[in-house]
């Protein structure tokens, strides 16, 4: 079967584990020993991508498909609610180090919205500093652990992917 990318992800955020730097160089080499040609790629939640051993990880990465879905700190905070070390200027500052990241946005409406207005209009901001490859955006597809959370409709993501490519002109793919 031909293999087009390796992927680290996991039940959890990859980067936790305190031998990340170590597993990433081992992957890359792994992959160049038997796979060479075959992109490596990793999946996270951006948490910890401003400390510097993770940050000399991801860079190891091909592709770095990192969660962004708020545009400042109130909104990171009340969509991901964050723990430990984590401020919106680490976060952006981490992302921005980053060489060929893709951002993973999720869209909520209800009790939190960020669809449109100055919360989407700060995203929209953040994207453009980043000036990621691509940006894959959703929405969520469970129930939530904060009551009131509501299905953005497809139709409405289609909009804001193509908000996304005339502004910025950026490529934008979404996922239901």
């Amino acid at each position: 079967i031909p293999i087009d990318c390796i992927t680290l992800a996991g039940n959890g955020e990859p980067t936790l584990h305190p031998d990340f730097l170590q597993i990433a160089s081992l992957v890359c080499f792994l992959r160049d020993l038997y796979l060479p040609g075959v992109s490596v790629g990793i999946l996270s939640n951006s948490s910890t991508c401003h400390r510097t051993e993770v940050q000399k990880g991801l860079l190891k990465f091909d592709t770095c498909f990192m969660k962004l879905d708020a545009g400042g700190p109130d909104v990171l905070t009340k969509l991901n609610d964050p723990s430990g070390d984590v401020s919106w200027e680490c976060l952006i500052g981490g992302l921005y180090r980053l060489k060929r990241l893709v951002l993973q946005s999720m869209f909520v409406t209800g009790v939190v919205d960020n669809t449109q207005g100055d919360i989407f209009n700060d995203w929209l901001k953040a994207v453009e500093y980043l000036r990621p490859l691509s940006v894959q955006i959703y929405a969520v597809d469970r129930p939530t652990s904060k009551e009131g959370v509501l299905v953005v409709p497809r139709q409405q993501l289609g909009e804001i992917a193509d908000h996304v490519k005339n502004a910025l002109n950026i490529p934008v793919e979404v996922y239901t």
